[in-house]
């Protein structure tokens, strides 16, 4: 292993023993459902996040002390809930009939339709096309 390898190794195990080191502060467990498999750091307050929980752990500790006060301990099936919600919430209810409820994993008959109608010209045209029939 050249040296290069070996300080990234080093870097990623320190990392992972602060984060763990963490998490075992927390309790070890996911805060909602008691879980401790698949465990994440989640922002309980996403508004007063200020970096991503990936980067904090090769932080200093007064900031990293700092964003985790904002933090919880969760399995990653309850950060996806709370995630969902927190999106659902933040971007209002699903139009359905139009492609944006179809993005947002709406399956009922108008959002299909409209998401069918929204693709078509590509389905249509290879890759690369322009449509100069526009202006």
């Amino acid at each position: 292993m050249n040296r290069k390898d070996y300080i990234r190794n080093y870097q990623r195990k320190w990392m992972q023993q602060r984060r763990q080191a963490w998490i075992d502060s927390q309790g070890g467990c996911c805060a909602k459902c008691g879980s401790t498999e698949n465990l994440e750091v989640d922002h309980i307050d996403p508004k007063l996040k200020t970096m991503n929980p990936r980067d904090l752990w090769s932080r200093t500790g007064t900031i990293r002390e700092k964003e985790l006060e904002n933090c919880q301990v969760l399995c990653n099936n309850c950060h996806k809930i709370k995630s969902g919600l927190e999106r659902s919430l933040s971007v209002g209810p699903i139009v359905h009939g139009t492609n944006k409820g179809y993005n947002r994993k709406c399956r009922c008959s108008a959002c299909k339709t409209a998401h069918s109608k929204s693709t078509s010209h590509y389905k249509k045209h290879p890759v690369g096309y322009i449509d100069r029939s526009f202006g």
